[in-house]
Formats: C-alpha cells, sequence, structure tokens
C-alpha cells in the first residue's frame, strides 16, 4: 500500500511539474489577487465601471519587474506566478484613448504618471481624460506559502464634469462639428497628471477644451462625457488640488466669463462631493441680459428637493 501511494504521488509531482514547464504558465498560479470597485457603496461593482486593466509589479524597492496589459478579466482576478518575496503591485484601469502611461526610465514607481496623450503636444488639444481608476496592493509570500490570496480595492483616479450653457442663440442650422460651434468652452490650470500613488502632481498643468455640442430639446450647449483628474488631495478641496479657471469665448477668442472652479464647489458644498468616488460636478453658465450666473443646474435641484408630497 505504501508503495502504491509513493507511486501516485511521484505521477502527481510530474504531472505538476509538466504543467509548469510548458509556455502557457497558468496552471502554476501561486497568487490570486481579487479586484474589487466599491464605487460609493459597499459592494464591488467592478465590472460596471473598469474594462480593462494595466498592472505593474514592483519589488520590495519599488523597482518595476514587469507590466501586463489585460483587457479581459472574467473572474475579476489576477492570476500570478511569483517567487517569494515582497512585492507591490499597481493597477491603472480604461488606459485607453485619453490615458498615457508614462513609464519612469529607471523603473523607480516615484516616476510613473498617468496624463493625457497630447500634453505638451503641440497643436493637439486635450478635450477630456478618461476614466481612470487606480489600484494598489502590497503582498508578501514566504518560502513555505504554496497559494497566496490578497484583494487589491480600486480607487477613481476622476471627476465626472457636467457643463451646460443656456441663453446663447443656437448654432447654424446643421451645425455638427467641433468648428461649427461658436463658443469654446476651456478649462485652465487643470491638473495635468497623476502619479501611480493617485496623487495629483505638483508639476503639470493644462488646458482642457471639451467638445459642445447643441442640446436642441433643451435649448443649450453642453459637454458631454467629459472627465478631470481628481480635484481632492486625500479627500481634502484646496486651491492648490483645484486651481480650475473656467472660461467661455466667443467666435472671435473673446472672454465671455470666467470663474473658479474651486469657489463653485465651495458655494455649493452642501450639494457637491468631490471627494466621493463617483463625484459629478454640474455647472450651468445662464447668461440673460442681467449678465452671467454660474449656478446648479435646473436638474440637479430638482435632484436634491426632498418630495414633501
Amino acid at each position: 500500500m505504501k508503495q502504491t501511494i509513493n507511486i501516485l504521488l511521484i505521477l502527481c509531482a510530474a504531472t505538476l511539474l509538466s504543467a509548469c514547464i510548458r509556455e502557457d504558465r497558468s496552471d502554476c498560479s501561486n497568487t490570486f489577487v481579487r479586484l474589487e470597485y466599491l464605487a460609493d457603496g459597499t459592494e464591488s461593482v467592478l465590472n460596471e465601471y473598469i474594462k480593462d486593466v494595466d498592472l505593474y509589479i514592483f519589488d520590495r524597492k519599488g523597482y518595476r519587474l514587469k507590466s501586463y496589459t489585460m483587457t479581459e478579466l472574467p473572474d475579476g482576478t489576477l492570476k500570478l506566478n511569483l517567487q517569494p518575496e515582497e512585492y507591490t503591485l499597481i493597477t491603472v484601469a480604461n488606459a485607453n484613448k485619453h490615458t498615457y502611461i508614462m513609464e519612469s526610465t529607471t523603473d523607480k514607481r516615484e516616476y510613473f504618471y498617468v496624463q493625457h496623450p497630447n500634453w505638451f503636444s503641440a497643436g493637439d488639444v486635450v478635450e477630456t481624460h478618461d476614466h481612470n481608476y487606480i489600484g494598489e496592493v502590497k503582498i508578501k509570500l514566504v518560502n513555505d506559502e504554496f497559494h497566496h490570496y490578497d484583494t487589491l480595492m480600486f480607487r477613481s483616479a476622476h471627476v465626472n464634469m457636467d457643463i451646460q450653457i443656456e441663453g446663447l442663440p443656437a448654432p447654424a442650422q446643421g451645425a455638427a462639428t467641433r468648428a461649427s460651434i461658436p463658443y469654446t468652452l476651456r478649462i485652465e490650470q487643470s491638473t495635468a497628471r497623476i502619479n501611480f500613488y493617485n496623487q495629483l502632481s505638483a508639476i503639470g498643468e493644462e488646458i482642457v477644451e471639451p467638445t459642445l455640442i447643441y442640446d436642441a430639446e433643451n435649448q443649450c450647449y453642453r459637454t458631454t462625457d467629459l472627465a478631470l483628474f481628481r480635484l481632492d488631495q486625500n479627500g481634502v478641496v484646496t486651491r492648490t488640488s483645484c486651481p480650475h479657471q473656467v472660461v467661455l469665448l466667443d467666435a472671435q477668442g473673446n472672454e465671455m466669463t470666467r470663474f473658479s472652479l474651486y469657489d463653485y464647489l465651495q458655494q455649493n458644498a452642501d450639494k457637491i462631493d468631490v471627494t466621493k468616488q463617483e463625484a459629478d460636478v454640474p455647472i450651468a453658465i445662464k447668461f440673460s441680459t442681467l449678465g452671467v450666473e454660474i449656478v446648479l443646474p435646473g436638474w440637479k435641484i430638482e435632484d436634491i428637493t426632498p418630495d414633501w408630497g
């Protein structure tokens, strides 16, 4: 009986060894990291917000060892084969058309940044940012650990902006391109990049010029799918973290209005919370015979007004 057991163990070991010497090492995974994103709730909603992931593996001294791009995460779990050591795993989600990951020439984590590919590109416009998320987990594998399980939590790296402009003449009939809209919306002094700690970079500002469309039903111009990097630093909003200036120009490039985004947030702090993971910043720029008002859109006021029915 003992001889039979020994033979079975040898056969099992041979099977495992053969699986781990093939080019496909998926059967050799010893580290399983579950990816989660809670948004502003208590349960993971990963698949609703995160479509693809760039993974960076750093050693205990903060140097990049490997990096991968994963376009599919069917079960929301990273399966890795790692040697006994301490690691930091960094993930950047949704690095698509409007995202460029600036990698360090020294492979040091401190010098990896997420930014727009058009930043510092002369003549190219930064229209928006992708809806990026950054995750991090530190893991330590010991020699006698056969399988290691951990969880990596994503945090939002952006805010959603919704700006509408009311009281201005409609564009010429049939106008449907960016060039045909007679106004330009600019967000100046916008944070140009964030680092791999999901912190705003102290170096680098940009001008964002979002595409405006004319909403004939509501008779206003508005942005679509506009995202900026975070307006807070570690949950606190200051003029340093939010120096943005919102500017509207006419067809000749003359300023029609300009205002501080920070001041607007302070005036509406009871209604807009940019420290949320899925933070929304709605703004209405209203022109009338009396001048210009910067206010909350009507639909936002309706959303927050209690129904005493």
